[in-house]
């Protein structure tokens, strides 16, 4: 995750994006650029839960309580796939860090 971006910063889901959920799995879809992304397990949490403002830290508490992982692991992978999907611009970013 770039310096800019950090499991302190508030994230949310991109708005216009298409979106479905298909058997436990979410389909991403954008236009323009066209990007297709598809989202299964921890992935599909996260995305979930970005539905609303949320924090890495925050998300990474929802997911050490629903998977058997370990914090450390959880906040390098959870950093990992927010800097993957903010590379894409799939994330809005709504603030540096959380309030």
């Amino acid at each position: 995750m770039s310096r800019a971006l950090s499991l302190d910063t508030v994230f949310t889901q991109q708005p216009g994006l298409l979106a479905n959920t298909v058997d436990g799995e979410t389909i991403l879809l954008r236009l323009s650029p066209p990007v297709y992304f598809g989202l299964a397990g921890p992935a599909h949490h996260i995305w979930q839960l970005l539905a609303e403002p949320s924090t890495g830290h925050a998300i990474c508490s929802r997911l050490e309580a629903l998977y058997d992982v370990d914090p450390e692991t959880c906040r390098a992978e959870v950093a990992r796939f927010l800097a993957l999907l903010a590379g894409e611009n799939l994330l809005t970013v709504v603030s540096g860090a959380a309030a």
